[in-house]
């Protein structure tokens, strides 16, 4: 009878260990999914901006060929 006692309190010990450690898991895994998603938005961000330097030097080179044309 006493082993059986035993052998639940220990079930029950490891059962409330393996509960945390699941927990804590699930907490890591939140918080890495919101860091990718910072670093996903920060990447998409930093993408728009690259297109509209390209656009930028693009309209600026468009205007330095009409203002060459012009002047010939």
């Amino acid at each position: 009878m006493l082993d059986m006692e035993c052998t639940e309190t220990r079930l029950s010990r490891e059962r409330d260990t393996l509960e945390k450690v699941c927990e804590e898991l699930v907490t890591r895994i939140d918080e890495l999914k919101a860091e990718t998603r910072r670093i996903w938005d920060e990447m998409e961000e930093e993408r728009r901006m690259l297109q509209m330097a390209e656009m930028w030097r693009e309209e600026k080179v468009r205007v330095r060929l009409r203002d060459a044309k012009l002047s010939l």
